[in-house]
């Protein structure tokens, strides 16, 4: 059996939208006129999250193709950028076995982007840095990503950018603080 639709006059001040060709609007007053439950402020948030995520994630992953790296690739890059690390360290920061790890080390080895060498301080144990061609790697990805980005919020004022940076923040600290047993990035790297 199917329910008559509500209208959505009847569900949403339409005054409450500033943005008459936001796409999510017409979404959040379908939501709302099925299910009068659901807070159309958190639909409208949880609904332009996750699109403004998919434009964001198919800039990485051009910006990516242009570099001639995969996400993968690019998070080990990322790692070895400031420091000189284990495969160990590698395993646990980036949470991948070592198994995995090795297959991808193998490949950027191959393609001249990062370099092993035996660790000094245990006979069994390697380093791993990036090379210079992996650091040119990393910056024509960084280069394309900063590019893409800017683009991709252009539209903002330099004020509304930051008055979005902060809601964004609280929003994180708070869920941050709702599930402690998640370990947050570390600081001053960048999240996948």
């Amino acid at each position: 059996m199917t329910k008559p639709k509500p209208s959505r006059s009847a569900t949403l001040d339409s005054d409450a939208w500033s943005t008459a060709d936001d796409p999510v609007t017409e979404h959040v007053h379908w939501a709302v006129a099925n299910w009068p439950q659901i807070d159309p402020e958190v639909e409208g948030i949880v609904t332009r999250l996750d699109k403004i995520h998919r434009h964001f994630q198919e800039a990485s992953r051009a910006s990516l193709g242009d570099a001639g790296l995969t996400k993968e690739e690019w998070k080990v890059l990322m790692a070895l950028h400031d420091s000189v690390r284990s495969h160990g360290w590698l395993c646990e920061d980036l949470d991948v076995s070592t198994g995995a790890m090795t297959n991808r080390l193998d490949k950027l080895e191959r393609r001249g982007l990062i370099r092993r060498a035996r660790d000094p301080n245990d006979r069994r144990g390697v380093l791993l840095e990036l090379t210079d061609n992996g650091e040119h790697q990393l910056e024509q990805y960084i280069e394309a990503g900063a590019g893409r980005e800017r683009e991709l919020v252009g539209d903002l004022t330099v004020e509304e950018k930051r008055e979005l940076n902060r809601l964004m923040s609280k929003l994180l600290v708070s869920l941050q603080r709702k599930s402690p047993g998640k370990a947050s990035p570390r600081k001053g790297r960048r999240s996948s």
